[in-house]
């Protein structure tokens, strides 16, 4: 800001000194032109000649230019432009302010224009009203030229007639230069004036930051050493608190596997019963469906057979028997997963079960906007399983994933997954074997779990997976990383 303010100031103080160099000259012109109008308004005055004011031998057309008083005392001629000459002359001595009259068409050699003179007054004949420039003369010192236009007025026509001037035209101009040097030294004292000044601000601005910084930080020593004592004070307080508060989580932690436990056994509960009642409806359905479709399929066949021209006919009924092949097939499998002997081991290929159990819900899957990759390795080997019970196993693992996807979650879980604002999503079945296992991996875009209920739902990395009272797998669980 210092730094600002100073160099605002000193471009204000140079711009000051050329405004009081031009202010001083234009004071002058204006003397200088009313002293002329004066002397013109008179037609010149009458001196006595001497040694400095000779008669002007350029006014020698004039037939009054010298006369002799009735004393006998002789009287020349000053025209304006002579006595103009003589007062710069004078004024010059004394202040060093330099004066000149010039023109373009000079009658008297003395008053012939310098080069500076000359572009001026070519372009005060343009119709400019003034001249000015900072410059240098002899001796390389500094100066302010301006120069004003004379303008020819009848008085003027007495000793410029001849010229062939008329009133109103621009006969020459008036020039002044003032000297910059003592201006050039007022400018500096005051330059140094506010560099000193602005030092002296500076100064005392150090001070004061100075000042407020060691008050600072005394301050912040005094309130170091209040926050280490208020610190202390918190911390066994805080370590205090720490103990009857892990004390309290772990009776907490306890109760809560405890509570978990018993609601993750009844949903278990509940959730078996509902899928022993779903089957049985499905069952039920499906008998009452059987026996139509297979009524149904025959009597496509008849007219298969009676219809064998008709191409188009032909077409169509391939067509509905295919569909209601598929329904049957659909029918079938839901009858398989609720057979009396659906614990009964045979030979199977695990992706054939697999790929048969997606069927059952891929419309379900399509109506939820969910789509089901399959990625199964075709060196699964046959193994001895029972199929309804895999089948069982496969629906029920889509099945979650597909209310986990969607939103409905149970009460329990509630704080356990994200919720979703949409129905959508993923789910991948792969397969694949090595020399003792086969592996199968079920996975789905879902929320999945929050960590404080990892450690309750996977507390063993191995367990029993119980599919009726006749047969255990034994499982393995692994959380995979999303």
């Amino acid at each position: 800001m210092l730094i600002g303010s100073i160099v605002w100031n000193i471009r204000h103080e140079l711009a000051s000194t050329k405004k009081l160099a031009e202010k001083e000259a234009r004071a002058i012109l204006r003397k200088d032109l009313a002293f002329r109008i004066w002397a013109t308004s008179h037609g010149g005055v009458y001196v006595p000649p001497d040694e400095r004011t000779p008669p002007n031998p350029y006014l020698s057309h004039i037939p009054e230019r010298d006369i002799t008083t009735l004393e006998g005392k002789p009287l020349t001629l000053m025209n304006p432009a002579y006595m103009l000459r003589q007062i710069m002359s004078e004024y010059q001595e004394l202040y060093g302010i330099k004066g000149h009259i010039t023109s373009l068409k000079l009658i008297n050699p003395i008053n012939i224009p310098d080069t500076w003179e000359r572009k001026a007054l070519e372009t005060l004949e343009q119709g400019v009203e003034e001249v000015a420039t900072f410059t240098t003369m002899e001796g390389g010192e500094s100066y302010l030229r301006l120069m004003r236009p004379m303008i020819t007025t009848k008085g003027c026509l007495k000793c410029h007639a001849h010229q062939n001037y008329k009133a109103g035209d621009v006969r020459g101009g008036v020039s002044i230069a003032v000297p910059l040097k003592p201006y050039f030294a007022l400018q500096q004292a005051n330059i140094t004036i506010l560099t000193v000044t602005h030092g002296v601000f500076f100064l005392l601005g150090i001070l004061a930051i100075g000042f407020v910084s060691i008050r600072s930080r005394q301050s912040i020593i005094q309130r170091k050493q209040s926050e280490e004592v208020l610190l202390k004070a918190h911390e066994e307080l805080e370590s205090k608190v720490d103990e009857r508060t892990l004390e309290l989580r772990e009776v907490n932690e306890q109760l809560k596997i405890t509570i978990d436990e018993q609601v993750q056994l009844q949903d278990q509960l509940i959730r078996s019963e509902r899928l022993a009642a779903t089957g049985k409806l499905a069952a039920s359905v499906a008998h009452e469906i059987n026996s139509p479709l297979q009524a149904v399929t025959t009597m496509l066949s008849t007219l298969k057979e009676t219809y064998k021209e008709d191409k188009k006919l032909l077409g169509n009924i391939d067509l509905l028997k295919e569909s209601f092949f598929n329904i049957r097939n659909t029918v079938k499998h839901l009858l398989d997963l609720n057979r009396p002997d659906k614990g009964r081991k045979q030979s199977a290929n695990i992706n054939k079960t697999i790929e048969d159990t997606v069927k059952l819900v891929r419309s379900h899957l399509k109506n939820k906007r969910i789509k089901l990759n399959l990625s199964l390795s075709p060196n699964i080997p046959d193994i001895t399983v029972s199929v309804q019970q895999m089948s069982q196993v496969f629906l029920n693992l889509i099945n979650n994933a597909v209310e986990a996807m969607t939103g409905r979650l149970s009460p329990k879980n509630k704080e356990g997954f994200k919720s979703r604002k949409s129905i959508g999503g993923e789910i991948t079945i792969k397969t694949d074997c090595s020399e003792r296992d086969i592996i199968i991996i079920v996975s789905d875009t879902g929320p999945g779990i929050s960590k404080k209920d990892i450690q309750h739902n996977f507390r063993l990395n191995e367990k029993s997976l119980i599919l009726n009272d006749s047969m255990i797998i034994k499982t393995k669980f692994y959380l995979l990383p999303t």
